[in-house]
């Protein structure tokens, strides 16, 4: 799963944000990327799990570099 998916999955880039209490553009910054930082993962993972959601912790790195 990329960051694009998991976070459409998650609802979207709106609802990522406003579960993470960030504004939208970070997330945003995340799918262009193609990774979400690693410090969000304890955040996310959470909710995936309760979406039933497949969470791929290859999605998480700084800068776009693999974590």
């Amino acid at each position: 799963m990329t960051a694009h998916e998991l976070i459409q999955a998650l609802g979207g880039t709106a609802s990522v944000a406003k579960l993470l209490g960030i504004g939208p553009s970070a997330v945003s910054n995340w799918k262009a990327a193609g990774r979400i930082p690693p410090r969000w993962y304890l955040r996310l993972a959470p909710e995936a799990h309760r979406l039933n959601v497949p969470l791929d912790a290859g999605v998480f790195g700084e800068d776009g570099r693999a974590a």
